[in-house]
């Protein structure tokens, strides 16, 4: 969504604080009131208003970005079920409470402060870690913004950032609440331990016939042959239309000439900056550096310290303000340039070392140059085809005879369940995978399926040619199961009442652990300060047993692998005093600093918003979700 966009330059206090006031929203609602403002604005706060196409633009990217989450396309009626569509509303909502507050304020966020940020954003950085323009734009693109408007967004984001960290920074954490955080958590226990080996009941007698009736008949419906499907699947991916091209080398080599800047590195150079607040000074500084002064002391007198100096080593290219980059580029190594009135701001630039372009041999890229003629190629015959599949389709053709005609391969998956497996219990190959198998359980034999859209714009046609339906299996079709099932169950149940005893044992005082383990053939072990997750070998569940058991207390716990038992005896508390744990300390007063922060921040952004007033348009919002408004 846009607001990840406006967070990549924020920090983790932001970040969970929009989280928060979202999450206000959520719990508490915002009433919907209606002014006759319109039917633009599906919400207004104050006289700011949010329009249908703002609301429209973060819905959907919050909604692409759901999907992605949960592995599958999701429709705006899931989305609605979700509470997205006032999730995204919320949030819009909290940011013009906030760009209202600051309007009041009259805070102002210089250019400067802004390119800065967005120069610094590791976000936007390439290989090299410095300022890449092209990851810029593109990341821009990819949200429907451009240079201007992220610009413009940074600016209110900063401004809201200046309103919450004036309020909410600085809270003091409760000592009490760190150490009872650092205790809970850095508290550590030894226990002494054995673990019984549980069995699959390869030992236990075979039951007779109506003991495995009587057991089958209590669990019927966990012996169970699910339901499973045949289909025909018919793949259209640019891969298989890209191995079919045919690239000659006369191609190869116009696409060369054409990428050849790309397909090389660029010049790059290190470039040192002074800013100036006007072109005045900058004259006079620009002076007194042909008058003998260093760029090094001009610094210096203006109090730039040499880490500020530096714009890194970049490409032309990459350099977001195009004054900077022509004037920075046409510079000779070691030279120091006129003032240059930016785009931003007024500069002083030396260029402190350059690396010269590198362009590789058409020999080097040419097959790097024919997939990708070929793929581009495939691209384009992807919807052409796609499109003449479908009128086949309609026009009655079946899968196979559509291969056939299209030179492509239908692939036919037998008895397969929801699991992708079949009735040996291997993985089956599914063409589309995932995302065809789902939509093949929730089709029919006989319906006529859209294609499923795999990634990179290639189609999956599939058809149900077979359903056999779940069924519970019969006693006899079950029997082998049924028997190992019960002698499983019977040997859990034998080691459950040996360690029930042995517990009684222990805590009587008749037997102790080196003896138990003695009788039983085992090895005693420690668990040597332990924490609340256990560990690889002392699991957590264990872990859990111990942490509740008294100082020199018994106690039992399924061991690591759920099979096995384990008994235990608490040697050693060792519960660390307030103070101790120094790092960790501090992660937590930040950590929960952070929090305080944050349902301090929402409180505020509550009150302003009451203050100023706040307007949801229902029959606006609707209108933007594609719908009609809800009662």
């Amino acid at each position: 969504m846009l607001n990840a966009l406006r967070n990549q330059a924020a920090g983790f206090v932001m970040k969970a604080f929009l989280a928060v006031i979202v999450l206000s929203f959520a719990v508490w609602g915002i009433g919907d009131v209606f002014r006759g403002r319109g039917t633009s604005e599906v919400a207004w706060v104050g006289s700011t208003p949010i329009d249908v196409q703002t609301f429209r633009d973060s819905f959907n990217r919050e909604l692409q970005q759901a999907g992605t989450r949960f592995g599958r396309p999701l429709s705006i009626t899931d989305a609605r079920a979700l509470g997205l569509d006032r999730q995204v509303l919320s949030e819009l909502m909290a940011e013009a409470t906030l760009d209202e507050e600051a309007k009041a304020l009259r805070l102002i966020v210089p250019d400067s402060a802004v390119v800065d940020t967005i120069m610094k954003d590791q976000s936007f950085a390439g290989p090299n870690g410095s300022f890449d323009a092209a990851r810029f734009d593109s990341i821009l693109r990819a949200n429907g913004m451009n240079e201007q408007m992220f610009v413009a967004a940074q600016k209110r984001f900063m401004a809201r950032r200046q309103i919450i960290d004036g309020l909410a920074g600085g809270v003091p954490v409760p000592e009490a609440l760190i150490n009872a955080v650092n205790q809970h958590q850095n508290e550590r226990r030894t226990a002494s331990y054995i673990v019984l080996p549980g069995s699959p009941g390869a030992d236990i007698a075979e039951a007779d016939e109506a003991t495995l009736k009587s057991f089958y008949e209590e669990r019927k419906g966990t012996f169970q042959a699910p339901e499973r499907r045949s289909l025909t699947v018919l793949p259209l991916t640019t891969e298989s239309l890209a191995a079919k091209q045919t690239v000659s080398d006369e191609d190869v080599a116009a696409r060369y000439e054409q990428d050849k800047a790309r397909l090389g590195t660029p010049e790059r150079r290190t470039i040192e900056r002074i800013t100036f607040p006007s072109l005045d000074e900058a004259n006079e500084a620009s002076a007194r550096i042909k008058g003998g002064m260093s760029f090094e002391d001009l610094a210096t007198s203006r109090n730039v310290a040499a880490a500020d100096l530096s714009l890194g080593t970049t490409a032309k290219a990459d350099m977001i303000d195009r004054k900077l980059a022509d004037a920075a580029f046409a510079l000779p190594q070691g030279q120091v340039s006129d003032p240059v009135q930016g785009d931003f701001s007024t500069v002083i630039l030396r260029v402190t070392a350059i690396e010269p372009e590198v362009v590789r041999s058409l020999d080097e890229v040419k097959e790097e140059l024919r997939r990708t003629i070929a793929s581009e190629r495939a691209a384009d015959q992807v919807l052409t085809i796609h499109d003449q599949i479908e009128d086949a389709r309609a026009s009655g053709s079946t899968l196979a005879e559509i291969a056939n005609k299209f030179s492509l391969q239908a692939t036919t998956v037998d008895q397969i369940d929801r699991d992708g497996k079949d009735p040996a219990g291997q993985t089956a190959t599914i063409p589309g995978g995932q995302e065809v198998l789902t939509a093949a359980f929730q089709s029919d034999v006989g319906v006529e399926n859209d294609p499923v859209q795999g990634q990179a714009g290639s189609f999956y046609w599939y058809d149900v040619t077979k359903v056999d339906p779940a069924r519970a299996r019969t006693f006899e079709e079950a029997r082998a199961d049924i028997a190992n099932r019960w002698k499983a169950e019977e040997a859990r149940k034998q080691l459950e009442a040996k360690v029930a005893q042995a517990i009684t044992d222990l805590k009587a005082g008749t037997i102790t652990l080196p003896a138990l383990a003695e009788r039983e053939g085992v090895t005693v072990l420690s668990a040597d300060k332990i924490d609340r997750r256990g560990g690889p070998l002392f699991g957590r569940s264990a872990a859990a047993a111990v942490f509740s058991t008294p100082t020199s207390g018994f106690g039992s716990a399924p061991a690591q692998n759920d099979t096995d038992r384990v008994i235990f005896q608490v040697v050693q508390v060792e519960v660390p005093t307030p103070g101790a744990n120094a790092p960790f300390v501090a992660q937590v007063r930040d950590q929960l600093g952070d929090t305080l922060q944050n349902d301090l921040a929402s409180q505020y952004v509550m009150q302003l918003q009451n203050d100023l007033g706040a307007t949801v348009n229902s029959q606006a919002l609707a209108t933007a979700l594609g719908g009609t408004a809800e009662n």
